[in-house]
């Protein structure tokens, strides 16, 4: 919860970047009148600021449950009571995993996912619009950690490895153990992974297709190798890791459609097309 906590707090001042940013563009030299013209973005006060109260406001409210919905720590009596045949048939095969390597390793690959977006800016498409970048993913941040906090502590989950007999019992016995639901480190890992790919390959459309693949296999393999890492651990049940890696994905994915500039009207194309052994003409919607 220390990362999440650390994430949080760095994208307050972008937040703030963001709204300023709309007040005067002319005072970041990244956000020139030519630079948002050869972006595919568009920042924009409606979007910006829903998206970043949003993010704020689900944040400050999941780390006041964090704070205040404190749930009894697990006693030596309420171990006993534990019955890993309670847990769903799906999820069940998590309470006998155990591997503090596999929880370190975790680690890794999440600080992995966090530097990700860094190496957009080594694009020369992109880095005229750091500004950009940087508010977007102030705002994929937020609102990520927002709905990870909040569910995390509201559900307050116990997490597999409590139900493990096999382990010494101060381990079974730790402070965080109901926060399984879901999984925040397989969370960060997909939104920043996949807000990387949709950003890289939004700003290089003409991208290799090979290119696309290796983008986006390197942004869906991160977190599932992470939400793996977390269920080999003993610390999440597999559906934490599914649902974590939806929601994390989907916010990776969507602030920066949000922030698309959209082409106005649709383009209709007409073409000869041949199907069931009937010649005709075909229609191409563009939108």
């Amino acid at each position: 919860m220390r990362t999440l906590i650390v994430c949080f707090l760095f994208t307050l001042p972008l937040v703030v970047a963001a709204q300023s940013q709309n007040r005067a563009v002319h005072s970041y030299p990244l956000l020139s009148d030519k630079n948002i013209k050869q972006s595919p973005y568009t920042l924009s006060k409606k979007t910006d600021f829903s998206l970043s109260a949003a993010g704020v406001v689900l944040s400050g409210f999941g780390y006041y449950l964090m704070r205040n919905n404190a749930l009894p720590n697990y006693t030596s009596q309420d171990l006993a009571g534990l019955d890993r045949n309670s847990v769903n048939t799906f999820d069940r095969s998590a309470t006998s995993k155990w591997s503090p390597n596999a929880d370190i390793a975790s680690d890794v690959f999440l600080a992995t996912s966090i530097s990700l977006p860094l190496f957009l800016l080594f694009d020369e498409k992109i880095r005229p619009q750091t500004m950009q970048v940087l508010v977007m993913g102030a705002e994929v941040t937020l609102l990520n950690i927002g709905l990870t906090l909040t569910t995390k502590y509201t559900v307050r989950r116990t997490r597999p490895f409590v139900y493990n007999s096999e382990l010494d019992e101060h381990i079974r016995l730790e402070d965080d153990s109901r926060e399984s639901f879901y999984s925040g480190h397989t969370s960060v890992a997909a939104s920043y992974s996949f807000f990387f790919a949709q950003v890289l390959t939004d700003f290089n459309p003409n991208m290799s297709r090979g290119g696309k693949i290796a983008t986006w296999s390197t942004a869906a393999i991160i977190p599932g190798v992470t939400g793996y890492l977390r269920y080999a651990a003993g610390r999440h049940y597999p559906t934490d890791i599914l649902v974590g890696y939806a929601t994390g994905a989907l916010c990776g994915w969507a602030v920066p459609f949000l922030h698309k500039v959209q082409t106005p009207g649709v383009q209709l194309q007409l073409h000869p097309a041949h199907l069931f052994g009937l010649n005709g003409l075909g229609v191409t919607a563009r939108f």
